[in-house]
């Protein structure tokens, strides 16, 4: 046997702290990696522990198929497994070994028929003698065979130690039985096998084939990978049955040598007989595994103050951070619980503290004038993942920074006189940032230091962006000066461009103040506001003004009757009023007036003519007003004729006829010239001059004219 130096490290806390029920931890044992410490929740409790080298101690049992289709493989099976046992021998640790020979049923070989139970042996030349009888079945068998139901015996059936290395060993070429299939071969399904491995603590390893060249009915893959899981996850792995056993080997070996067995001694304290129970809980499991029987329990009920011992065989991954490597002992029974706490650690058996905050700088969004979030809060996550109390914990915020204050929260400096071993603490301070301190970064520390530590201080820095570009509005009008009834488009441009809300007074006239270019239609001239802002306290406004002008009266004058050629004053007095600005005239047609663009023209058509008047203002609105003129009846006719034409002249009043130097006739009268038609060939030899007198005394020359 392998010599091994034990090293022991003893202490009592608080021996003399024990309540009126649960349960006291006599002892707390760790072998193999270093020392830990030990503390417990209440004050029920008293605790020693006591730091050991591991003892190395392996119990295997190899479950092997027997059925005639493992023929071919039998001799080089007992082959390896002998040659794996004296390796085991070679390499001193302490060690038992059994069997379990399985085809359509199981065999659990049992090494001392005197002892309750199925035993294992240390005898190696025993097993030998037992291992080459061994054969293969002479019976035939279907083609799946009982291998669960050979490791749930083998766990359930043997006398394993509790302080020993638990691993399984099997072999088979064939698929399984259980009690999932229509057979009654087996008394256990897949789900049940794996529970039993892992509440167990029981390492498997299987060796097994599932196509040629090997012989045997392929193993299903839905069952192969079954297998393979439940291998796995019991911390072992499967290999075909060719695989060199050497590998299996160092497995187990490295297993044990990385095993440490916590044995935990707990008295019954509760005033009543009761069975007890106890639970291994890593704190993270991610860095131990359980590979023993876990939750351990009396099994039989404890009268009060008798103790009993759990055992648990873990592995803990070296590479985890020292706080990684800590767990509780749950113990319950009787209606009460209690927990208990210890660690694996590589430091003083008084442990160690490890104490460190975690922050988040906050983020800040500004306005135009406004920094938001503000105040802030700084929020402080303080903890201890150390394996016991830190005393004296200071925390404290400072800023050179003018522009930053402290104005709530928690006191500053936070002082606690303990921060609990995994425990935890938030802090929050609150910090108001003055206007001033927009557009700047702002450095900030926070220092934290406590009894086993030198102080520690962090540099942050709160990074305020600057204000927003405060908003310009300014308003456009393709007309700004309206005529009555028109109506105006409005429009509100913002500089910088962004997601502006508008607001528009008065409403009245307005299609959508709530909209950057609304439609103006007001009765009067009006002033119109529009106040844009972001909804917090970016804002601007603008006006605008706009006239609606004064509605124009025009007046065109009476309508009357002249006669044909004599002079009438149009308009009225005035002729237009109102509007906005000067007015400008223009009368249509023009014909026969004096003046188009006067007010008041005169007048003079020969016949019945409507004169219109168009009143326009600066702004370019407008009216219309019309008059008639219209032409006094005539007293009578005279025809002048020739051969291609009849020139007519109305006659309506006594008039002296004379032709003119041009050549035209022209009637007339005291007012002026009013009428005229041309002479027809008046210059022919043959057209004398003949004077004509109507017996109204109108005369006229012509060589040849008719008077009706």
């Amino acid at each position: 046997m392998k010599t091994r130096n034990a090293i022991l490290f003893l202490f009592l806390i608080a021996a003399s702290i024990f309540g009126a029920g649960g349960f006291g931890l006599d002892s707390l044992i760790f072998e193999n990696s270093g020392r830990a410490r030990t503390f417990v929740y209440g004050d029920n409790f008293a605790a020693d522990q006591r730091c050991f080298l591991d003892t190395g101690e392996v119990d295997i049992v190899f479950c092997m198929d027997t059925s005639r289709s493992m023929e071919p493989y039998i001799e080089d099976l007992q082959t390896n497994i002998t040659e794996f046992i004296d390796s085991i021998v070679a390499l001193g640790y302490d060690f038992r070994i059994g069997a379990v020979p399985f085809d359509d049923s199981t065999n659990v070989w049992d090494f001392d028929a005197g002892t309750p139970g199925n035993q294992m042996t240390a005898d190696t030349t025993e097993f030998n003698s037992w291992l080459g009888a061994l054969g293969v079945s002479t019976i035939a068998s279907d083609s799946w065979e009982v291998s669960l139901d050979a490791i749930c015996d083998a766990l359930n059936l043997y006398e394993w130690r509790d302080d020993a290395l638990r691993i399984i060993i099997m072999f088979t070429n064939e698929g399984y039985h259980s009690t999932d299939d229509d057979t009654d071969l087996s008394d256990v399904s897949f789900e049940e096998t794996l529970d039993t491995v892992l509440s167990k603590g029981a390492v498997v390893f299987i060796a097994a084939s599932s196509r040629p060249p090997y012989v045997g009915s392929p193993i299903p893959p839905e069952q192969m990978a079954n297998l393979i899981s439940l291998a796995d996850t019991s911390g072992g792995h499967l290999d075909s049955l060719t695989t060199d056993w050497t590998f299996i080997l160092d497995d187990v070996v490295s297993l044990i040598s990385t095993f440490n067995t916590v044995i935990a001694t707990i008295t019954n304290e509760t005033g009543f007989s009761t069975v007890v129970y106890t639970q291994f809980v890593p704190i993270d499991s991610s860095c131990m595994g359980i590979h023993s029987e876990n939750p351990v329990s009396s099994v039989v009920p404890l009268d009060d103050g008798r103790p009993f011992r759990a055992i648990w065989k873990v592995i803990v991954d070296s590479t985890c951070a020292d706080v990684e490597k800590c767990f509780e002992i749950v113990v319950w029974g009787g209606g009460e619980t209690d927990t208990f706490f210890g660690c694996f650690t590589d430091d003083s058996c008084y442990g160690y503290t490890d104490v460190y905050f975690e922050h988040t700088t906050p983020s800040f969004t500004t306005t135009c004038a406004t920094i938001y979030p503000n105040p802030v809060n700084l929020t402080i996550d303080l903890y201890n993942d150390g394996i016991r109390p830190a005393t004296d914990v200071e925390l404290s915020f400072a800023s050179p920074s003018p522009d930053v204050t402290i104005v709530g929260g928690d006191p500053n400096p936070w002082i606690s006189d303990a921060l609990d071993y995994y425990g935890s603490e938030t802090i929050t301070w609150q910090v108001q940032i003055a206007p001033e301190g927009a557009g700047e970064s702002h450095l900030y520390r926070i220092g934290l230091s406590y009894n086993e530590s030198s102080p520690v201080i962090e540099n942050r820095y709160l990074v305020i962006p600057d204000f927003e570009e405060s908003p310009e509005v300014t308003i456009s009008c393709a007309d700004s000066i309206l005529c009555p009834g028109e109506c105006a488009d409005l429009n509100a441009s913002v500089t910088p461009p962004g997601s502006w809300a508008y607001s528009w007074t008065p409403t009245s006239g307005l299609d959508s103040p709530t909209s950057h270019n609304p439609t103006a239609c007001p009765d009067t001239t009006t002033l119109y506001t529009v106040v844009v802002t972001d909804g917090i306290d970016c804002t601007d406004n603008a006006t605008i003004n706009v006239v609606v002008a004064d509605e124009i009266f025009v007046d065109a004058g009476p309508d009357d009757a002249i006669f044909p050629g004599r002079e009438i004053v149009l308009g009225g007095s005035p002729t237009g009023s109102g509007g906005y600005g000067s007015l400008d005239f223009s009368w249509s047609p023009t014909s026969y007036l004096s003046d188009p663009a006067s007010p008041n023209p005169t007048a003079s058509p020969f016949f019945p003519t409507e004169y219109i008047v168009t009143v326009t203002d600066d702004a370019g609105c407008n009216r219309q007003d019309t008059v008639i003129v219209d032409i006094q009846p005539p007293l009578g006719y005279i025809y002048v004729q020739d051969e291609t034409e009849i020139l007519e002249l109305r006659v309506i009043d006594s008039l002296d006829a004379i032709i003119s130097d041009n050549g035209i006739i022209m009637v007339t009268m005291p007012g002026g010239i009013i009428g005229a038609a041309d002479l027809v060939d008046s210059l022919d030899t043959w057209a004398s001059p003949v004077l004509i007198q109507t017996t109204r005394g109108i005369r006229a020359w012509r060589h040849k004219m008719y008077i009706p």
